[in-house]
């Protein structure tokens, strides 16, 4: 029998929780994504204020600072998620469960932005992912023209197919370390 979302969201927190070398395998994730043809030709790239459970972004961001690429980060905005450019001074506040959030910085429109990088708890082999429930990466994903990379662990890779509706749009390309 197939496991429900919320099953399967409460088994992978659990996986995610207990993966061993979260910091070496976030250095790994962060120089294979480095070496993408996406990242390479990315001129705007949104990433994620990662959670300490997560594939830390920090320094994917720091190399896109580097590498001259204009950084977005989300926040969450009546309901919706939406982009704001960010710079190795803007400020943060606590947002939406708890995820860091620009305190301001220009509004970065979907057909702006080149590349997405996208959390996740679970991801299949056709590149369906299990998020976190709020469906704010969803809908945002529906108006998105442009490259969508989700990174997750290895453990985070379901060996069946997970649930997915008509409205789930499958990312372009998943990235582990």
């Amino acid at each position: 029998m197939m496991k429900t979302k919320v099953e399967l969201r409460s088994e992978y927190k659990r996986i995610r929780r207990n993966i061993n070398g979260k910091t070496e395998k976030s250095e790994l994730i962060r120089r294979r994504l480095k070496n993408t043809p996406e990242y390479h030709t990315a001129g705007v790239i949104a990433f994620y204020a990662s959670l300490p459970d997560e594939v830390s972004t920090a320094g994917m961001i720091q190399n896109a600072f580097a590498d001259g690429k204009t950084v977005c980060l989300p926040k969450i905005k009546s309901g919706e998620m939406q982009f704001y450019a960010v710079t190795p001074q803007t400020k943060f506040t606590s947002g939406a469960f708890g995820i860091l959030e620009p305190a301001d910085g220009d509004l970065i429109f979907p057909a702006q932005i080149d590349l997405i990088l996208v959390p996740l708890l679970a991801a299949d082999k056709e590149n369906y992912r299990l998020g976190f429930g709020g469906g704010y990466y969803d809908r945002y994903l529906k108006q998105f023209q442009g490259d969508t990379i989700g990174i997750c662990f290895k453990e985070q890779l379901s060996p069946i197919p997970l649930p997915h509706e008509a409205h789930d749009i499958p990312l372009k390309k998943i990235l582990n370390e």
